[in-house]
């Protein structure tokens, strides 16, 4: 979602290494998705509701392991994935551009969820000590 819109501002601009085709712009239109952010998405309250989520998850299911096949649990799973690359590509090598601050890792450690090595491509793991509710 976040790669459409940065490519149709892109495209907004004229700058020319836009990705986003003319069929695709109305094939996206078609189906309702909206360009612009919501004026009332405020970056901490989604963290926090993500966050929110995780736990529900976890008290529901025991693990941390969220599938990406099931479209109740696909937005949750891709916020981890794009959490995790954030961790390895940014924390684990010193860079400190990360949106993946060390407050936001503790708020996941409070609930015992940490980061762990991702294995394959595209095969998330994540490790737990005693989840604490």
């Amino acid at each position: 979602m976040l790669k459409n819109r940065s490519q149709y501002s892109k495209l907004q601009k004229g700058e020319k290494s836009s990705r986003l085709t003319s069929e695709r712009l109305v094939q996206l239109t078609e189906i309702g998705f909206q360009f612009k952010r919501r004026p009332n998405s405020n970056p901490v309250a989604i963290w926090n509701q993500r966050v929110q989520e995780l736990k529900n998850f976890y008290e529901k299911h025991g693990h941390f392991k969220v599938p990406n096949n099931t479209e109740a649990y696909k937005s949750l799973y891709n916020w981890l994935q794009k959490n995790q690359s954030e961790y390895n590509n940014n924390i684990q090598k010193g860079m400190k551009s990360s949106r993946l601050t060390d407050q936001r890792i503790g708020q996941l450690e409070s609930i015992c969820f940490h980061f762990a090595d991702t294995g394959k491509r595209g095969q998330l793991q994540y490790g737990i000590s005693g989840y604490k509710s």
